[in-house]
Parts: C-alpha cells; structure tokens; sequence
C-alpha cells in the first residue's frame, strides 16, 4: 500500500485540496479561501484521504481556527494530520488554534450527521483538543411581525455601564471572535460593541447591542429571573426595528433550555451550531 504523505498545500494546489468529495455535509465551506501554508492533506499516491483547512483574517496572515476539517474513516490518520499541522501553526498569540466545527440546526437528530461529528471530534481528541462548548447562533428577520410581550416590564434606554451589576450572561455574542484577539468576552462583554445600545427592563434585565457591518446584533443580556427574558427580547428587538434594523442576530449555548424557547417565542430561529474544541488542559 502507497505510503500516506501529510503536508501543506503548495501555491495553486487549491483543487487538490477541493478533489476530496465531501464525506458528509457538515463543516466545510462552499469556498477555498485559505492561504497555501493554513490548507493541509493527507495524500495516498494522488488521492487526498483527510484535509484540515485553517482561517485567518483579512488584515492577519496567522490562522485563527480550524473550521474545515474531513477524513474518510480513521481518526488516527485524522489525528496524525492535525498533529503535524499544529506542530507549525500558531495563532497571533503563539496559541494552537480552535477548532470550529459548524453544524446545521437539529444536527443531533440525523445519524449520518451524528456519525460525521463523532468521527472527527475523535480525531480531534487524539490530536490532544477537547470541547469546550456548543454555540447556537439564531437570527431574527423583519419578514415577520413581532408577537406581543407578556407586558410584565417596560422596556427602555440603559446606560451600558449597568452590565457591572448583572451575573454571567444569558446571551453574549462574539465569544470566537474575541478569543481570536486575545479576550476572554465573559469578562469582558463589551468588547468589539463599538458605540453600544443599551436596553433595560426596570432593574430586572439589561441587554447590550452591537452592529457588525449593516447587522446589528445582542452582544449581551442577562436577567435576574427568567419571566424577564421574552419581555425584553421582544422590546429590544421592536425598537431596533424601528430604527431600521431588518435583521439581528444573537449567540447562547446549546445548554440554555430556557433561553433558546424564549429566543424561539421572539420569533428568534436557530441558524447554524458551533462546536468549540481548544488545546487540552
């Protein structure tokens, strides 16, 4: 049997990379956009059997995380390419980078999906990363009207300084991104928020806005109890639209029952799944 070569991509090697039919349909991107040296296969003879792709920013050649990673069926074959790539690729703060593994909404309800992520989380362990958590992206869009609050707090302005006196967040958008420029967002969520918009419900609730681009989106939010959630939610998202906004975006972890209902009673749907897997220990 043809021994397996492990190695960066070489310039203009982006269609051998693109030449392993996808395996199964989670976690890669319809586009290579990757620099050469980010871009790794495991090659037997011409064929590539794994591929592990790293991003990076516009205005940053280092890699930021790993969110395009495929193998035919043996994580230990997986393992030895992430191995060899994190052996020379280090983020702007000499870490290894994340590993980023984007799912569809209800991935844990269709078995080849299941199969897939278990596959290359177990390859992903041997090549000594652990998961962290789930993130659940969900959007809202103007398309629909808003339902009607409970009506048991008004909603208004805030000064975004009240976020000292609030516990850890219900929701809190950004995590990825900030960890890539070196900040831990839950000690410090205002980060990345710009001129941020402040919304309160009494001094029962506080959520914080942010824009990205055209898109606004709730970079934090957390209540003293959870009948302050869907009062909120929905009154800080009728006064973003009535200044405009025509979709807005926010994060919580898969874990948050209560918090993801609420969402969902916002007329809030769930988009995409992020796993997170960084360096054990």
């Amino acid at each position: 049997m043809t021994d397996v070569v492990i190695r960066p991509l070489r310039a203009g090697e982006e269609q051998l990379f693109l030449s392993m039919p996808d395996p199964a349909p989670i976690g890669h991107r319809a586009n290579f956009d990757y620099a050469p040296q980010h871009a790794w296969v495991a090659l037997q003879g011409d064929q590539v059997i794994a591929r592990a792709a790293w991003a990076a920013m516009d205005d940053d050649p280092t890699p930021v995380g790993l969110d395009w990673f495929d193998l035919e069926g043996d994580p230990e074959l997986g393992a030895r390419l992430l191995n060899a790539a994190q052996a020379t690729l280090r983020d702007r703060y000499g870490r290894v980078p994340e590993y980023h593994l984007f799912l569809k909404p209800g991935w844990r309800e269709r078995p080849e999906e299941v199969a897939a992520v278990e596959l290359r989380l177990a390859a992903a362990r041997l090549a000594g990363l652990e998961v962290k958590g789930e993130r659940i992206r969900t959007v809202w869009t103007a398309v629909n009207p808003l339902p009607e609050p409970p009506g048991r707090y008004e909603v208004g302005p805030a000064d975004p300084g009240l976020i000292d006196e609030f516990g850890p967040p219900d929701i809190l958008t950004g995590v990825e991104g900030a960890f890539a420029d070196g900040v831990n967002l839950a000690e410090n969520p205002l980060f990345g928020l710009g001129d941020p918009q402040a919304y309160c419900a009494g001094d029962q609730g506080l959520a914080v806005v942010g824009w990205h681009g055209d898109t606004r989106f709730i970079g934090y939010l957390a209540v003293r109890e959870d009948d302050v959630l869907l009062d909120l939610l929905i009154g800080v998202t009728s006064q973003l639209e009535q200044e405009g906004a025509v979709e807005i975006y926010a994060d919580t972890d898969s874990g948050r029952e209560v918090v993801l209902a609420a969402l969902a009673a916002a007329d809030y749907r769930q988009v995409r799944s992020r796993l997170y897997l960084t360096p054990a220990g």
